[in-house]
């Protein structure tokens, strides 16, 4: 849907993974971009999950912090208004979060983006109820 607010279109979408089914009982994450150098993923992840991530994007982090029900972590410079170059380093780093979210059982159920710049992203993460790892498998 694209919307104009004053002179500049704002461009409001919702892109859902195709399941045929609903899916199974699953545990949710959604993972935020926020002042254009924050990562929050809420939902209560684990500290092996925050861990993870912040292993697989340093240098780029630069500090974090775990709250029972949420993670956050601070990048060096604004990672989610790239330009030139950084446009590329931007696209490693959400390879790479995806990649860890994997790991751990976690697929992308959906992307929303409420505002024209990245700031406005939330990733919607699931993972089917019972899932461990070695066995991801057998759950999909």
């Amino acid at each position: 849907m694209l919307i104009a607010n004053g002179t500049r279109p704002i461009s409001d979408s919702l892109v859902f993974r195709y399941q045929p089914l609903p899916p199974p009982p699953c545990d949710w994450l959604s993972v935020s971009f926020d002042r254009l150098d924050r990562l929050r993923i809420l939902g209560a992840p684990s500290p092996d999950l925050a861990g993870a991530v912040v292993k697989a994007l340093q240098p780029a982090i630069a500090s974090h912090n775990m709250s029972d029900r949420r993670f956050e972590a601070k990048f060096c410079g604004t990672p989610w208004s790239p330009s030139g170059e950084q446009t590329v380093t931007l696209r490693v780093i959400l390879l790479r979060l995806l990649e860890v979210m994997e790991s751990f059982g976690f697929t992308l159920y959906a992307g929303v983006n409420q505002c024209n710049d990245a700031s406005g992203d939330v990733l919607v993460m699931r993972r089917q109820k019972g899932w461990e790892e070695g066995v991801r498998d057998l759950l999909r």
